[in-house]
């Protein structure tokens, strides 16, 4: 029906009702001037009134309700009111003065309320388990563009829609807009749980009754020294190597913290535990190039490097400083004579230690070729710490040669060395294990994840993020393209894919059958989002945290971190969960008190942000649902398990590039 005869339809039903009440009023001073002739009257005013609402309803409904489907019955408003969902932030909309949240949202944002669609007989019903039905449609959102208008501006049309939504057994009023279906918040919450409404802050809250709702804090701190900003950005979720992190957060046996920041020097802050500034203090940088810090078990190690490009074998080109717990200098490591113009260069190294080793395990751009080129590759250094000296060969080409080397990672495990990598080229083009023995041999290698493209092309189309050990295995952390849509791959790009998005995956590989499992946390793929590299957080009773920002198709920022809990074989735990906060570029969460912290710096200063892990809630969740799972897809954040057994990969030297 259009909108002209819409507003005529009603402006007539109005009119008659306005007639009728004039006529009733007429019908009442006629009874009282006249009561004798009240019967006969009323009677005969029964019979009219009677025919006259009899046609105003048939002529009234049929005017109201007989759209047709697509037709425009009103507008769609911008708003100020932010929309929770058990804690998942989802777009809402104001129809009718009401807050509207779309249907198809409660599946594919992670919120798994069992979605389903049965063309048939025009009905989306929402079953409330964690059976998802519906597919990869996606989820409707406005552009960013849309959040900047004022409240109340008419952004789009509610369409009629012939579909019956129904929760259970209950039909809830419901709408069309953008081809998706929309309801109202409210009717939701009367279906499955509680509906809260903060007038303060602007908020909607809907929460299913017996489902776990994450919780994050934050504190904000304004005595930073020279900080840069550390906000991560969406262009971060696609860069094509990593870098050495310059934010870092210790957590000290006493509860305080100390934040260690990279930039002219090394500036070290001192906070309680509730984030009270305490102290600050600068340390000098040893050489200009930072390669990284790691807090060991009874003293702190920086990692400083210098450019060589005179190529000058006796040239230190690496330090690694150590330091007390208080960063008071106790000594030092100098590395030269390896094949190196410069360190760290184009990559993020670690550094791990046991009982008896150190180990840098990073990158490098080496001496220049015939061409006169210089060569990026990975550059592994064993330290005894018996004599502080290395023990491995740091010639051109080590025995795990990789190039090109775009991240790194390494832990010492049970008296082996294991090293986690991403390379665009050799020995494996994707991500990949390595065992080393303490002479820097290769003992076994395992591709973890393969990526398509020609060697040395740098787009990747994925990057990994984190590695830990568990008791059965080695877990990984990545966020990666569905490289099944990719149709070539440059040094700058893509082809065949609109835009990056990225899913979210935790690879986790048995220690001793080198048996493989592929969780993906989180599917964007097709739904018009983007995981940035995600971190990886070894929680207490060898359980896991994967960390994640979760970007829009249309916005540089975001204020929507995801997480996740795995278990020691790479099992997730619950679902996936979606919390405000954001996630730094640079600073890797860490665990204190029960708590995953970690700090970004900002326009606001330094925020302090902190998620209490419950994992005993997450575990029992999990439990629930269990209980109506499927072996399929449970949501787009949280498909099911991807199994590999892969053969042991042959091993050739290949010439850096």
């Amino acid at each position: 029906m259009c909108p002209k005869l819409f507003k005529f339809s009603l402006k007539l039903l109005n009119n008659i009702v306005r007639y009728v009440t004039i006529f009733l009023d007429f019908c009442s001073v006629e009874k009282i001037l006249s009561p004798k002739k009240e019967d006969k009257m009323n009677n005969k005013t029964k019979k009219i009134l009677c025919s006259a609402l009899a046609s105003i309803l048939t002529l009234s409904s049929h005017a109201v309700f007989s759209a047709n489907v697509g037709d425009v019955v009103g507008k769609v408003l911008s708003t100020d009111i932010v929309t929770y969902i058990d804690g998942i932030q989802v777009p809402s909309f104001n129809i009718n003065g009401r807050t509207a949240i779309v249907v198809e949202n409660l599946n594919a944002m992670g919120l798994s309320f069992g979605v389903n669609y049965d063309d048939s007989n025009r009905m989306l019903t929402i079953a409330g388990s964690d059976i998802y039905q519906t597919g990869g449609r996606g989820y409707f959102h406005f552009e960013n563009s849309v959040s900047s208008l004022p409240v109340g501006t008419p952004v789009m049309d509610v369409l009629y829609t012939d579909i019956k939504t129904v929760f259970n057994t209950a039909v809830l009023e419901s709408f069309n807009i953008g081809g998706f279906t929309c309801i109202y918040s409210d009717d939701l919450a009367k279906q499955c749980g509680t509906y809260v409404w903060d007038e303060a802050a602007r908020t909607v809250n809907v929460y299913r009754d017996g489902v776990y709702v994450p919780s994050i804090s934050k504190v904000n701190s304004y005595h930073v020294l020279d900080a840069d900003d550390s906000v991560i950005t969406k262009s971060q979720t696609f860069d094509r190597w990593g870098k050495a992190a310059t934010s870092h957060l210790i957590p000290n046996s006493d509860g305080s913290f100390t934040a260690v920041e990279v930039s002219e020097h090394i500036n070290i802050e001192n906070y309680d535990s509730s984030f009270n500034h305490l102290s600050s203090f600068a340390i000098k940088k040893e050489l200009p190039l930072f390669g990284g810090l790691y807090v060991g078990k009874d003293y702190n190690y920086i990692a400083f490097g210098q450019e060589n490009l005179l190529e000058d074998n006796s040239r230190e080109v690496i330090k690694i400083a150590i330091y007390d717990k208080s960063f008071v200098k106790i000594s030092e490591v100098s590395i030269n004579n390896c094949k190196t113009a410069v360190p760290f260069d184009a990559s993020g190294g670690e550094m791990f230690e046991d009982e008896r080793y150190l180990v840098l395990h990073t990158s490098r751009s080496q001496y220049a070729d015939e061409n006169g080129s210089r060569p990026q590759t990975q550059l592994t250094v064993i330290i005894d710490k018996t004599s502080w000296k290395p023990v491995n060969i740091l010639s051109k080409f080590q025995y795990n040669h990789t190039s090109h080397a775009l991240r790194e990672f390494v832990r010492i495990d049970d008296g082996r060395l294991i090293t986690a990598n991403f390379s665009d080229a050799a020995p494996l083009r994707g991500a990949f294990l390595q065992e080393l023995d303490f002479s820097g041999k290769v003992l076994y290698t395992q591709s973890i994840f393969n990526v398509g493209g020609p060697a040395g092309a740098n787009c990747t189309g994925a990057m990994i993020g984190g590695f830990e050990v568990s008791p059965e295995g080695y877990l990984v952390s990545m966020n990666t393209i569905d490289h099944a849509l990719a149709t070539g791959y440059s040094n700058v790009n893509i082809e065949g894919i609109d835009r990056e998005n990225r899913d979210i995956y935790l690879l986790w590989t048995d220690k001793n059958t080198w048996e493989q499992r592929h969780t993906c946390l989180a599917r964007y793929t097709g739904v018009g989002s983007s995981g940035s590299v995600p971190y990886l957080v070894k929680l207490p009773d060898s359980k896991f945290m994967v960390l994640w920002q979760r970007f829009n198709d249309y916005s540089e920022d975001s204020n929507t971190l995801c997480y996740a809990i795995a278990d020691s074989e790479g099992n997730q735990l619950g679902k996936t969960y979606s919390v405000s906060g954001r996630l730094s570029s640079s600073c890797k969460p860490v665990v204190s008190n029960g708590k995953v912290v970690w700090y970004v710096n900002s326009e606001n200063g330094r925020e302090f942000y902190s998620i209490d892990a419950d994992v005993s809630a997450i575990m029992a969740d999990s439990e629930n649902l269990k209980n109506d799972s499927m072996d399929t897809d449970t949501s787009q954040e949280n498909p099911k398990n991807e199994q590999t057994k892969p053969e042991k990969d042959k091993i050739t030297e290949v010439d850096g590039i």
